[in-house]
């Protein structure tokens, strides 16, 4: 139970009440339901604890069953989740979402995954508080991204997540001409079909000029798409970049470093499955603008066939790569780097560099 919460609890009882005083000493959110259990006061007093809880109701592989729904109905009916702002929902129908937000308007986090174009037209209608939204491997299409981000209950957003959501440039325009979407600090839009287009769209828009983490992964955004990125004056705040499997190369290794705004603040970076050689990581390793890089992600760089990810035997970039960053006097900071595959004399190798941890995803 944190501070605010236990607060709450001694407006509720007096301070010498010795359940306000027991209470505060259970620090697992689980069992309060077993505690109400012990009389009608405790039942009485923990209905109305402001407790954070997250529900996780998974799917079968096929998606949406019934039992899912009636688990949902269920979780209406109870006494103890009126103060719920945190949830996760998972192989629900559309109906669920809807039913489920109309009840918990107070929700400040939620994740819906394996939805519709009407599950998103509910979130936005009825949840004004939410500061964080997760919709992603949800096939709400442009038509439902969109009605999240036009509608005012959402104007305390920092977090939106769609990926996988089939959204293009339509979205991207939609978004930028939001008044509402001032606030996001953190956008994720893997998989999705954005292109040059809608990546030029979003790259001149002051309205996202706060963030810090934006993931654009398999965007098809090319060199062009990153050239938009690069100029843009409203993105010099982000600190964490994922442009993985856009088929940038080495010329784009160029681009990236020859626009030292955008660069300077990351402390993450994913490049993997962008065709890059061992000339492209010179070019991005001997960059001073790399300076404050922890994360570096250089996996599987003999690239992508189309929308499928490839893993070959061999990476474009030799052994040279390893000693290259090695010896770079902008990459001692590294905490975590991607190189797959990886011989073993490399990781012998890579350990000159302090706290560095090798990792495999």
């Amino acid at each position: 139970m944190n501070e605010e919460g236990f607060s709450s609890l001694l407006q509720l009882r007096h301070q010498t009440d010795c359940i306000g005083v027991i209470l505060q000493f259970f620090g697992f959110k689980e069992r309060i339901c077993k505690l109400s259990l012990v009389c009608k006061d405790w039942m009485k007093l923990i209905k109305q604890l402001p407790i954070r809880i997250h529900l996780h109701q998974y799917s079968n592989w096929v998606g949406w069953d019934e039992s899912n729904s009636k688990t949902y109905r269920k979780m209406i009916k109870s006494e103890f989740l009126n103060n719920l702002i945190g949830l996760e929902m998972s192989g629900c129908v559309s109906e669920d979402v809807k039913n489920v937000v109309k009840k918990y308007s107070k929700l400040e986090y939620l994740s819906v995954h394996n939805c519709h174009p009407r599950g998103a037209f509910a979130v936005a209608k009825y949840l004004p508080n939410l500061t964080a939204l997760d919709f992603s491997e949800s096939r709400i299409l442009n038509i439902g991204s969109i009605s999240i981000v036009k509608s005012e209950n959402m104007r305390n957003l920092t977090s939106l997540n769609l990926d996988y959501c089939k959204v293009s440039e339509v979205f991207a325009r939609e978004l930028v001409s939001s008044p509402y979407m001032n606030n996001l600090n953190s956008l994720s839009l893997k998989c999705n079909n954005l292109k040059v287009e809608g990546v030029k769209i979003l790259s001149q828009s002051p309205i996202l000029s706060n963030l810090t983490f934006l993931k654009l992964e398999r965007n098809r955004i090319g060199k062009e798409g990153l050239s938009y990125l690069c100029n843009s004056i409203h993105m010099n705040k982000l600190t964490s970049l994922n442009l993985k499997g856009n088929s940038l190369g080495d010329e784009g290794m160029e681009i990236l470093t020859s626009h030292n705004s955008i660069l300077k603040k990351l402390t993450l970076l994913n490049l993997s499955g962008n065709s890059i050689t061992d000339e492209g990581i010179r070019t991005l390793v001997n960059s001073p603008d790399m300076s404050n890089l922890s994360s570096l992600y250089l996996g599987n760089n003999d690239g992508y066939r189309g929308w499928f990810k490839v893993y070959s035997l061999y990476n474009n970039y030799t052994k040279l790569a390893v000693e290259m960053i090695v010896e770079s006097p902008f990459m001692k900071q590294l905490k975590n780097l991607q190189l797959i595959p990886m011989a073993e004399k490399d990781k012998v190798l890579l350990k000159s560099i302090p706290n560095l941890k090798i990792v495999s995803r």
